[in-house]
């Protein structure tokens, strides 16, 4: 639950976005619930499916994520996100939020929200 200082501010919150849908509709779902309960300030970043290190700190280090605001979370579903979500939060701020089974260990992420099939242990 939101402290009720972050209810009363605005979240600034980036929404890594690998393309796929499913992964952008799970995204959009959390963000919605959030927004129930906060105002947020949503800034879409785009990742690329490649696990090239150059091409992942392109879509974090980019020209358009300079001008963006320094996030109060990260928010990503879907292996390609996971790797900018972490270098953002470590070069920019912010709590990172992966819904799915994560593809690094749990313990890099501030959150995990994943189904049951995913047959995560509670740590």
């Amino acid at each position: 639950m939101l402290s009720r200082a972050n209810q009363a501010r605005q979240l600034t919150v980036w929404r890594f976005a690998d393309g796929l849908r499913g992964h952008e509709n799970q995204s959009d779902g959390l963000i919605a619930a959030l927004s129930h309960r906060t105002s947020l300030s949503i800034h879409t970043v785009a990742t690329p499916r490649a696990r090239r290190v150059n091409a992942v700190w392109r879509a974090v280090l980019g020209e358009d994520t300079r001008k963006l605001p320094n996030p109060d979370l990260l928010i990503g579903t879907g292996n390609a996100t996971h790797l900018p979500m972490l270098a953002a939060r470590r070069r920019r701020g912010g709590r990172t939020v992966v819904l799915m089974k994560p593809s690094f260990p749990m313990a890099g992420f501030d959150l995990v929200i994943a189904p049951a099939h995913d047959r995560l242990s509670a740590r």
